[in-house]
C-alpha cells in the first residue's frame, strides 16, 4: 500500500493524515526535524499515539517515538517519567 493508493484526509505543515478504511487505523506522513515532526503529529492526529494515557497511575507505558527511516533514526521518551528525547541510531543493526 502507497499513500497514491491512499485518501488524504488533512495536512500540516509538511505532515500528512490518510484514511485507510479502518477507523482504527491511519497512515501520517512526516517530514522534517524530529521536533517538525513531533508538531506535525500533534496537529494531525487528536488525542492520538500512546502518548495521552486515561489513567496516569494505570498506564506507565506511556511513550512517545519519532523515526526516521531513511536516516535509521529513532528519538524515545518517556513523558510519565519525565526523560528527556533519546536519540537511538540504528545504522549499527543494519550494516
Amino acid at each position: 500500500m502507497t499513500t497514491s493508493t491512499l485518501n488524504q484526509q488533512s495536512e500540516s505543515g509538511n505532515g500528512k493524515l490518510y484514511d485507510t478504511g479502518d477507523d482504527k487505523i491511519c497512515v501520517l506522513q512526516l517530514s522534517g526535524s524530529w521536533f517538525e515532526m513531533g508538531q506535525q503529529y500533534g496537529a494531525l492526529k487528536e488525542n492520538g499515539g500512546a502518548t495521552k494515557p486515561s489513567k496516569q497511575d494505570a498506564d506507565l507505558t506511556n511513550y512517545q517515538v519519532v523515526s526516521d527511516l531513511s536516516n535509521l533514526e529513532v528519538w524515545l521518551k518517556l513523558p510519565a517519567l519525565n526523560t528527556e528525547w533519546r536519540h537511538v541510531d540504528l545504522k549499527p543493526l543494519f550494516n
